[in-house]
């Protein structure tokens, strides 16, 4: 995932930075902020990808990995079609961000209601 133009994973890089102690690496960080797309959203795009993610921030989503996974748990989330098509380019920004807007105002009408 990190290799896709515009997605970052955490990794040990961040240990001793900003009073990080450690990094526990059972939990998959990924961050879509390069592109200019909150966490929030990302997690709603995932989703509609068939990837449920463990929560979500402003900045990022997170997948818990746990004894119980397998390698094809995993695999499925850097196999979703969202990080495909984007490695590809094949997924304009254009489109993620008409997405990204549909889901926004969806939210937005159903915390008003």
């Amino acid at each position: 995932i990190s290799k896709i133009h515009g997605f970052k994973v955490m990794t040990r890089d961040v240990v001793g930075q900003n009073a990080v102690a450690d990094l526990d690496e059972t939990r998959l960080v990924i961050s879509a902020k390069e592109l200019g797309i909150a966490g929030f959203d990302l997690d709603d795009l995932l989703m509609e990808y068939g990837v449920n993610m463990e929560l979500s921030d402003a900045l990022n989503v997170l997948a818990v990995i746990t004894y119980a996974n397998e390698k094809e748990d995993i695999a499925t989330i850097a196999k979703s079609n969202l990080f495909q098509r984007s490695a590809k380019n094949s997924f304009p920004n254009a489109q993620i961000f008409k997405i990204i807007s549909t889901t926004k105002i969806a939210r937005q009408s159903l915390s008003i209601s």
